[in-house]
């Protein structure tokens, strides 16, 4: 019920629902949420909720989620982040995760847009 009451509130009244217990209630507030609000959301203790804000937030806070414990987070800041912010995820442990450098070096070398 929560969930349906959370989709049709103003955005200015979401603010009580960031820390509902129910994790689809958060997924939809970060939903609806306006992207620069994401940033409470971005230590959520479920990973569909960070995946969810990862999603969304802008570029420039992306760096906050680099580390994400959750690997499905990692991979969605490692397709959202510009070329150049790569460098953030080039040792993470996961192959699905650390850019791959002969592209970066590609995009370098052949001066194409990555």
């Amino acid at each position: 019920m929560r969930r349906v009451v959370v989709s049709r509130l103003h955005e200015e009244e979401l603010d009580d629902y960031l820390r509902d217990p129910d994790r689809e209630v958060r997924m939809t507030v970060a939903n609806r949420l306006a992207p620069e609000r994401l940033g409470s959301l971005v230590d959520d203790e479920d990973y569909l909720v960070r995946l969810q804000v990862a999603k969304r937030l802008p570029h420039g806070q992306l760096r906050r989620m680099a580390d994400d414990e959750d690997r499905e987070v990692r991979k969605e800041v490692a397709r959202r982040l510009p070329p150049f912010a790569l460098s953030l995820l080039r040792t993470d442990s996961d192959a699905e995760v650390a850019p791959h450098r002969s592209v970066a070096h590609g995009c370098r070398t052949m001066r194409r847009r990555c």
